[in-house]
């Protein structure tokens, strides 16, 4: 039988509690999701400092959100492709 749902959230791993700058940022997700291609995670991160550019954060606040946009996208992604090798596809 399966366990319910939990309401309660895993948050995602970080791996520094800053980054400097986007760069810094892309760097480390390309280490840390480079199951993934490199062109995959750069677009993806892209996307996401894109996706805050309207919102008018301060830059440490866009870098973090960013960051959790990215991250979320990209486990995303990892765990479709693990179950897709896992499933001979």
């Amino acid at each position: 039988m399966t366990q319910p749902a939990s309401n309660e959230s895993t948050p995602l791993p970080r791996c520094c509690p800053t980054h400097p700058d986007l760069a810094t940022l892309t760097e480390h997700l390309v280490h840390d999701y480079r199951r993934l291609p490199t062109d995959a995670i750069v677009d993806t991160v892209w996307q996401a400092h894109t996706a805050t550019d309207i919102v008018g954060l301060s830059t440490a606040d866009r870098l973090e959100t960013v960051e959790l946009i990215s991250r979320y996208q990209l486990e995303v992604v990892a765990r479709y492709h693990e179950e897709g090798a896992t499933a001979g596809g």
